[in-house]
This record gives structure tokens, sequence and C-alpha cells, in this order.
């Protein structure tokens, strides 16, 4: 986001320079071509100057002189904020400029290197850069903190523990289902653990910088597998009902199954014993969901006792006893006791009476209670 400014270099300026000391050069060759090379020497001149040496860059300097033309662009890392100056350049050897900006290099850097000449650059013009993350943060101190702590062994290892607790997660999604692919979640789990050790000792030390990435790509893609192979099971399969879920297909009982939250859909016996009633309600099961997937299979009316989780106190007892003597009802669909707390237990006064008053007979895996046909 650059904002022109005058052109004197002011405290700001001097500061984000001496930060930064590496600079990108933009000149323009003979033939009208872009030529951008960086440049680890910049330094202030004066108030209205900057220089850099040129140690080995004689495309630059055959550039500039033909052209004196250049922009130079410098940013502080931590800050995320510098400057583009636009000016003229002239070349020094052997003068005074050239002997002067060799000193300071030199004598700050503690060290000498061959150099062709000295660039000199008449700042004309600048303009601010400010990074659009500082959208994000509401202070220079801030962001200069957030790009700090990445470079700590704390980011480390906050880094490595995300990978680990990922891969983790896979694991324990996949222990939902240990009939399938038994061996997958024990190769996340061990993959995991080892690339979330190699990135942190590899995040230690900037010479396995290349091993940091291998192993970062590796963990990433270990650790999404768990989720990743839910998915495509899930694309596979036939899943209905009102709560359905992701993963490989298991075979469940009636009640709140895996499947999610029916009864029996693939219950032939069931679905005609339902089929063939004339009642105004085929059948009573507890709850919503599980009479959805009845009705969607019989194409016939199913009353939800209970409503959404079978627990709301509609219909009564006394309700439900004049439904069955006016014959409204055809079959009553025992709950399944197996299918979690509380599921299995909703309406008891109901189920007491049916199973007192009435015969039940298999219909597949469902247990059903002929209501026009009492016991005795």
């Amino acid at each position: 986001m650059p904002r022109s400014e005058p052109a004197p270099i002011d405290a700001d300026v001097r500061a984000v320079v001496e930060s930064a000391h590496l600079v990108f050069a933009a000149t323009v060759t003979p033939d009208g071509q872009p030529n951008l090379s960086p440049k680890g020497t910049i330094r202030v001149w004066d108030d209205g100057h900057l220089f850099f040496l040129d140690i080995a860059s004689p495309k630059t300097r055959a550039n500039l002189e033909h052209n004196p033309k250049i922009e130079l662009n410098v940013v502080e890392h931590l800050s995320r904020r510098g400057y583009r100056f636009f000016g003229t350049a002239t070349l020094h050897r052997d003068d005074d400029v050239f002997r002067e900006a060799l000193r300071r290099v030199f004598a700050e850097e503690k060290a000498a290197y061959p150099v062709s000449c000295v660039v000199l650059v008449a700042v004309e013009r600048r303009e601010a850069l400010v990074s659009p993350g500082y959208m994000h943060v509401d202070s220079e101190r801030a962001m200069r903190e957030a790009w700090r702590v990445r470079h700590t062994a704390f980011a480390r290892s906050a880094l490595a523990a995300m990978i680990l607790g990922t891969g983790t997660w896979s694991w324990w999604l996949l222990g939902r289902n240990t009939d399938w692919m038994p061996a997958l979640r024990w190769v996340i789990l061990a993959v995991t653990i080892a690339a979330a050790v190699a990135l942190l000792v590899a995040l230690g030390s900037p010479n396995r910088r290349r091993l940091a990435e291998v192993c970062l790509a590796a963990a990433v893609v270990v650790a999404g597998a768990g989720s990743a192979s839910y998915t495509f099971a899930t694309i596979g399969q036939s899943h209905e009902g009102g709560g359905a879920t992701v993963g490989p297909s298991v075979e469940t009982s009636g009640g709140f199954g895996r499947g999610g939250w029916t009864t029996d859909t693939d219950n032939a016996q069931l679905h005609h014993l339902l089929e063939g009633t004339h009642t105004q309600w085929s059948a009573a099961i507890n709850g919503s969901s599980a009479a959805a997937g009845l009705e969607l299979a019989t194409n016939t009316a199913v009353m939800a006792i209970g409503g959404f989780s079978g627990s709301d106190p509609v219909p009564s007892l006394g309700q439900f006893q004049d439904d069955v003597t006016n014959h409204r009802i055809g079959y009553y669909i025992a709950p399944d006791t197996s299918s979690g707390p509380g599921r299995g237990r909703a309406h008891t006064d109901i189920t007491r009476w049916v199973t007192a008053n009435f015969v039940p007979v298999k219909a597949g895996t469902a247990t059903v209670y002929d209501l026009s046909e009492p016991s005795h």
C-alpha cells in the first residue's frame, strides 16, 4: 500500500534502512527490460542520498551507466513496512565517496569485499510501504511480536503440537470402527509422531529448512488421512435418516442406529407389514426421525411417539389407548433398548401397556405388536 512522501531521509527512514540492510534495486536494461537485483549493503549517506556497494552486480552497473534512473525497495521484515525510493544513481570509483562508503560498511560488518564501485542514489521521491497485515493488528509493536514469535521455540512447539493433535484425532476417529482398515489408524499415528518430532528438530536449525518443509508436508498429509479416508468412505456408501453420519457403513439394529436416527430402513418384512395396513397410521414408533425413515420407505403415515427425540409428552398413554381402541394405529414397533442412554426408555408407560396387552412378533430385526389383536 504505497503512499507518496517528500524525499528527505528522516529518522524513520534511517531506522528502516539500518534494520533491513537488504534492498531490491530495479533498473532498466539498454533494450528496455526491467532488471531486479538484491543488494545487501544498503546504507544512508546523508539526508538526501542512499548508497550500496557494487560487489557482484555487473548487470546493474551496466544498466545504470546506460540509464541512471533507479528504484530501491526496502522492507523491515519484523515490522512488515518499508519504503520505495526513486532517484538517480551515480557510480563512484577510487574517489572520496568510494573510500568513505567502504570505510563505513567494512567498519560496521568487520569484513572486506572486492568492490567494483559505489552506487550513490540521490533520492527524488519516496513512497511508504505498509503490509496489508496491519488490517489485523492495531500497532507496529503487535506486528513485530506476531512475526518474532514465529521464530521462537514456543512457536515451533505449537506447530508440532497442532500436527500431533490432528494426527491423534485421525487415529481416534478411525478407532470408532476398528474393523475397517485397522492398520491405517496405527500408520497415521506412528508417522504423525515421527513427522512432528522431526519437524521440531528441523525447525531448530536454519540449515535444515528443506528437511522442515518435507516433514511439514508429510505431517499435514498423514494427519489429515483419517478425515480424508472417512470422506471417501462416505462418498461410496448410502446414508439416510435425520442424522446421517460419515464413514463406512456398519451393521446396526433398529432404533437410533449409526445410519442416522432411523429404524430398519432395509427391513423388507417390516416394510411389507406396514404397506399392508389400512389404518390412519400404519405404525407407531418412538421419535420422529425413526418414523420419517419408515414413512419414506413404505409410503405410509407413521406416528412419532414423543416427537423428535422420543421424549416429548405426546401422545399421553390415554390418547394412545384411544387411538388403538378406535383402530387408528396398525402396529407398535418396540424401541431398541440397546441404542443408547435414554433412547429406548422414553414413554415407558405406552411400552408397558402394549407389551402387557398384545403379542410380539418379529419382523426382520424389529419387534412389533399387532394392535388389532389383543393377547386376551
